[in-house]
């Protein structure tokens, strides 16, 4: 599964950054990497952007910039 497909107020753990080098790059600057909790915050009406909540941080990416994050459920 991958970022963009995850529902409003669910927590998810990065397990693979998929897409070019220098913008999987940036996204682990930012601290996306796996093994990473992300909460999905809010989602706009045609789903892009998303707002998504990690390492106490707010971030807005588009839905192809999520779409290249893998996720799997995080288990309660």
């Amino acid at each position: 599964m991958t970022l963009d497909q995850c529902k409003c107020n669910e927590t998810v753990l990065i397990t693979h950054l998929i897409g070019a080098s220098p913008f999987r790059r940036r996204l682990m600057e930012m601290g996306l990497v796996p093994d990473t909790n992300v909460t999905i915050l809010k989602v706009a009406p045609f789903r892009d952007p998303i707002e998504i909540f990690f390492k106490n941080c707010r971030c807005i990416l588009s839905k192809n910039e999520a779409s290249l994050i893998e996720v799997r459920s995080q288990l309660k």
